[in-house]
């Protein structure tokens, strides 16, 4: 049985989509009969500590808001919450044995295997220094090993001048390429390289609601009254429609189940559930409305009614993922990037046809699936 390494993200304990992602991979290429692992890149290389006296600078300096400074004494942050993330990963995930603080350290001694794959997620975003970014290009493996990117994420609708030569160099040592949005393909068209990128779905969608209930045993009743499961990750301009929403709902007799995902947790959630609880809310809920990529897509594959909140400035930045995801599915209605009562009341009241979303979803599964088998040579 062959193996392969991942590199992902993967130690978060309050993002579902960055656990079910990886999750959804490895299922995947255990039906198939590999030994699929995520190496346990701990990203800790240039966190460190900060100093006061540092923080003090860059509080007076403007570099952070007071808001933002005051917050650290009095929010809950992501490490206070325990949603049973680690219980979830040691029952259904592989890791590897070690752990890797850096790009040196994965390069005196990396996890041994035949293939190994990058992605999913925003991989090759922005954040981070050039030696973060050449751990998710691979560039701690030697030439002989095969490398795949499945549904790597820029996070972006382009790159920087100064990352054009690593991901060239980089990227032109990989066997097959994927992103996961379609602005993907044009960054990777404009590199150059010999291999051509495909476009594919995030390895959530590999699963679809069927596989999603009977891999988890998800086992849940239609809720009692109106149901509302409300999911936003952290950004300060959807949080706060994200308020007003929750405010109007509770007026209209919802009943609210409000999760945060941020590194701060918002103080008006109210609901810290496991994995499974997440899913079964996203499975029995009336209405989604999320913040986050993730959710969107977690609620359309489960054919669950979804309000997507984008914060200002288009298909541009972050909110270029979601906005490819709804346009691509015939969705792109179910977007707000703003409190609009009239349009609320709309999206709350109109049926979804689901037909068009599912036979979208049934052939990117497949072509998505092609492009890994191949890949992999099955």
């Amino acid at each position: 049985m062959k193996k392969i390494g991942i590199t992902t993200f993967w130690d978060t304990p309050v993002n579902y989509g960055q656990v079910l992602q990886g999750f959804a991979l490895i299922t995947k290429l255990r039906e198939w009969n590999f030994d699929p692992f995520i190496v346990r890149y701990t990203m800790r290389e240039e966190v460190g500590l900060e100093s006061t006296s540092s923080k003090i600078y860059r509080l007076l300096s403007g570099k952070i808001s007071l808001k933002s400074y005051i917050k650290r004494f009095y929010y809950k942050t992501e490490r206070d919450i325990n949603r049973g993330f680690d219980d979830f990963k040691k029952e259904y995930m592989s890791f590897s044995q070690n752990q890797y603080p850096s790009l040196k350290s994965l390069i005196t001694n990396y996890p041994q295997a035949d293939i190994y794959i990058t992605g999913s997620d925003q991989v090759w975003g922005e954040w981070g220094s050039e030696n973060k970014k050449r751990i998710f290009l691979l560039d701690f493996l030697p030439d002989t090993i095969k490398r795949i990117s499945y549904a790597a994420s820029f996070g972006r609708n382009s790159i920087n001048d100064s990352e054009i030569e690593l991901f060239r160099h980089s990227l032109s040592k990989f066997e097959a390429i994927s992103v996961r949005e379609k602005s993907g393909i044009d960054i990777c068209n404009k590199l150059n390289i010999i291999n051509t990128a495909e476009w594919v779905a995030d390895p959530t969608l590999l699963l679809n609601r069927d596989n999603w209930i009977k891999c988890l045993n998800l086992k849940y009743t239609p809720q009692k009254g109106k149901t509302a499961f409300i999911y936003l990750m952290q950004n300060e301009y959807t949080t706060k429609i994200g308020h007003k929403i929750i405010k109007y709902l509770k007026k209209k007799g919802y009943n609210i189940r409000y999760v945060s995902s941020a590194y701060y947790i918002d103080p008006k959630s109210n609901y810290n559930p496991t994995i499974q609880e997440w899913l079964i809310n996203i499975l029995s809920s009336d209405i989604v409305i999320t913040s986050s990529f993730h959710g969107t897509l977690f609620a359309t594959n489960f054919n669950t009614p979804i309000i997507s909140l984008c914060g200002k400035g288009g298909v541009g930045g972050q909110n270029s993922r979601i906005y490819s995801l709804l346009e691509e599915i015939g969705l792109s209605d179910r977007i707000m990037d703003s409190f609009d009562k009239d349009k609320l009341n709309n999206l709350l009241s109109n049926n979804i046809d689901w037909n068009l979303t599912n036979k979208v979803f049934d052939k990117k599964r497949l072509s998505s699936e092609l492009f890994l088998q191949n890949a992999l040579k099955l």
